[in-house]
């Protein structure tokens, strides 16, 4: 459709201004006695053509190519993984409460694409880690359940997820980052609290400096 766009758009610009030139040279043959009026006309038009063909096909080219970028850019996107936190609550056992306690949170892959070395770790509020947990490999809709191991005061906490995204498209390996924020308050209950998750953030390509190391290199098998 755009191809036809830009052909029928290419002959309505030289029709324009092949008319205007024909007007031109009547003019010169009619007033002026130019002799080679005819020569001058077809030489005109066809400068006209030339240089208007060449002006809308560096157009189309550019928007072809832009199209292109933007429909890969799009299947990258659509392909990729995407890790978010969750927590889970459960109900307090006597009739008529509405009470809901912390039980644990649920960490899953809601992209399209696996997440490698997944690393997902609590933070307290100078964001120092807590207890961390791993695994190599999430699919997609795949989730894992994540129960701290540490006493959870009264506070704020952030848990965050880590992983690697190998694009298939493009062969680049990105690292990216999920951060939920957390305000914990005990419960009237003896040992029993609520949590009230914050809003997620997603943080993509982060660089080197940034990434958590909860996991030394060293420590991993060879």
């Amino acid at each position: 459709m755009k191809r036809i766009k830009f052909i029928l758009t290419v002959i309505g610009v030289a029709v324009v201004l092949t008319g205007f030139v024909v007007s031109w040279g009547i003019i010169l043959s009619n007033q002026y006695g130019v002799s080679n009026a005819p020569t001058i006309i077809l030489s005109s038009i066809n400068a006209i053509v030339l240089v208007s063909l060449a002006y809308f096909t560096y157009r189309y080219m550019k928007s072809t190519t832009l199209m292109a970028n933007e429909m890969k850019e799009q299947r990258i996107v659509a392909s990729q993984p995407l890790v978010i936190q969750k927590d889970i609550c459960e109900k307090d056992v006597f009739e008529g409460s509405t009470s809901e306690y912390f039980y644990h949170f649920i960490i899953w892959n809601a992209g399209n694409g696996p997440a490698i070395e997944l690393v997902y770790s609590l933070l307290n509020e100078q964001k120092s880690s807590m207890h961390s947990k791993r695994v190599t490999f999430l699919r997609t809709n795949e989730e894992v359940t994540f129960i701290p191991e540490v006493r959870l005061e009264e506070g704020k906490y952030y848990l965050v997820c880590q992983y690697m995204d190998i694009s298939r498209l493009t062969g680049k390996e990105s690292v990216n980052q999920t951060w939920l924020p957390l305000e914990v308050h005990k419960a009237t209950k003896e040992g029993k609290i609520y949590v009230a998750p914050g809003e997620l953030s997603f943080r993509f390509d982060v660089p080197k400096e940034n990434l958590l190391d909860v996991f030394p290199r060293s420590s991993k098998p060879q």
